[in-house]
């Protein structure tokens, strides 16, 4: 939410995005091998249910939304061990203009970095913001 939020307006003036991942059928194409096999037709059913059910269009695939942060920094984080896509970070780390910060914790579970690496996680986040919000002063 963080990152659709910080494509659509500047009152964000720096993000941390840990374990983004798929989150419609624009993402799941993305994926590659079993996941695109296996997870295309599942998120085709699951975004058409909450487009119907939500009465609203799926979201902007994370791909189109992230250069449009930029020249905000941005910080994306992800699992080893994750879940939904979480390797499509890597694509969207490309797809970020700069500055851009990209992370992954190899030991990890989604969103368990900052128990698998306390304080290595801790030092990171405290770089990243020193670095951006300076930036933006």
């Amino acid at each position: 939410m963080l990152l659709d939020r910080a494509a659509d307006s500047s009152d964000l003036r720096a993000v941390v995005s840990d374990g983004a991942g798929i989150r419609s059928a624009r993402e799941a194409t993305l994926a590659s091998g079993v996941n695109r096999w296996f997870g295309v037709p599942f998120w085709t059913v699951t975004t058409a249910g909450v487009a119907l059910f939500a009465n609203d269009l799926p979201p902007p695939s994370l791909k189109k939304l992230v250069p449009k942060i930029s020249p905000r920094s941005i910080f994306l984080i992800y699992a080893g061990h994750g879940q939904g896509g979480e390797g499509l970070n890597s694509q969207y780390f490309e797809a970020a203009g700069e500055p851009k910060t990209l992370w992954k914790i190899p030991e990890a579970g989604h969103t368990q970095g900052i128990t698998a690496r306390p304080a290595e996680y801790e030092r990171r986040m405290i770089t990243f913001f020193d670095q951006a919000l300076k930036a933006n002063d």
